[in-house]
């Protein structure tokens, strides 16, 4: 189901992050059983790497979304600039 794969993912991702090709909360070993990265769409991929992006109040289209409680759409998003718009590189 989405859900399960959202949660492999996310067990991917944590798992990336600290290091560890193995673990689990109580410190035993076993195999990572869900998702290995080269299990990955490249919309997966998208995905997993956005997780690691932090976009405070006010910074970037999202915080300025969040800032004024409001949606924010952009139109020809292809054609933005990446220095703005870091992520864009990753999603063309």
């Amino acid at each position: 189901t989405i859900s399960q794969r959202s949660d492999q993912l996310r067990e991917l991702y944590l798992s990336l992050l600290s290091g560890n090709n193995n673990n689990n909360n109580n410190g035993n070993r076993r195999p990572l059983a869900s998702l290995s990265p080269e299990d990955l769409t490249d919309v997966e991929w998208f995905y997993l790497v956005c997780m690691s992006f932090v976009f405070n109040i006010g910074q970037g289209l999202p915080g300025r979304s969040l800032a004024s409680g409001r949606t924010i759409w952009l139109s020809n998003a292809h054609c933005v600039d990446t220095r703005l718009f870091t992520r864009s590189l990753l999603a063309k």
